[in-house]
């Protein structure tokens, strides 16, 4: 619903803001702005304009130590998930910004699809290559594609239905070192059997309805019914499982999950019911 001039909160840039007090002197683990209607670019976003998605938010975003800034020139308010590592980082004593000094807003010098010419399957060569973050588009439609398609195959998930990782375009590796990213299908009326493992997982779910149960002991856990555009979070060792409600409509869920980080330091377990 859009807000009208006087109901619009005064904007301070982030740096600018007082420190966020929760009560009982609770953490933000995972900031988290929803997403996900209109985006329509026109300014650049890790030098470079990233053109807008589909339905789901572009991935990965800003890059570690990468100048970026975000401009709506449509007429719809901008809405979007954003998941940062901040806690990690803050616990590293890690964390630290420099603000963009030469204007506004900064120049595009690049053009669209420069990522993919760089970084893709067929790319100049590259030496010395690492595992950290890109400005890369991962386009919605790909996703979608290959996830219809290898539902149509017949494969499945037992725990998580049709799911795929947004892999490193260089490594291959998780999408991020610090947070995987993951986009699941859940058929028409199908269900999956309850595991659990280490990492944390922030669900969004691009389209269908369903519910997820979550809880700590295996078989007394709590429903959490969702729809388009919902988020939901389950936490490090709980089990869960996934039910799509319709008959008709696949479910669609994107994740993001500290997993990488587990994997890195060799704590990452898994348990299926």
């Amino acid at each position: 619903m859009a807000m009208i001039p006087r109901e619009r909160a005064p904007y301070s840039a982030i740096v600018d803001r007082p420190a966020l007090k929760l009560p009982g002197r609770a953490r933000v683990v995972i900031w988290t702005i929803v997403n996900l209607e209109v985006w329509d670019i026109a300014r650049a976003m890790a030098r470079q304009v990233l053109p807008p998605p589909t339905g789901i938010p572009l991935l990965p975003d800003v890059p570690n130590w990468t100048w970026h800034d975000h401009f709506n020139a449509g007429k719809k308010n901008l809405v979007w998930l954003d998941v940062l590592d901040a806690h990690l980082t803050n616990h590293l004593d890690a964390t630290f910004h420099e603000n963009f000094a030469e204007g506004p807003a900064q120049p595009i010098v690049r053009p669209d699809g420069f990522g993919k010419q760089q970084y893709g399957a067929i790319r100049p060569r590259m030496t010395n290559p690492s595992n950290a973050a890109l400005p890369y588009n991962y386009k919605w439609r790909d996703a979608e594609r290959a996830l219809n398609e290898i539902c149509a195959s017949g494969h499945r998930d037992a725990y998580d239905g049709v799911l795929l990782e947004y892999s490193h375009p260089i490594t291959g590796g998780p999408t991020m070192p610090t947070i995987g990213c993951w986009v699941q299908m859940i058929p028409p009326g199908e269900s999956t059997r309850p595991h659990r493992h280490t990492s944390s997982t922030i669900y969004h779910v691009v389209q269908g309805s369903g519910a997820t149960t979550v809880g700590r002991k295996k078989g007394d856990g709590k429903q959490l019914a969702w729809g388009a555009h919902d988020c939901f979070f389950v936490p490090s060792w709980n089990w869960h499982s996934f039910e799509n409600k319709s008959s008709k409509e696949p479910a669609i869920i994107f994740s993001v999950t500290d997993r990488p980080v587990l994997e890195s330091l060799g704590l990452f377990r898994e348990e299926a019911a």
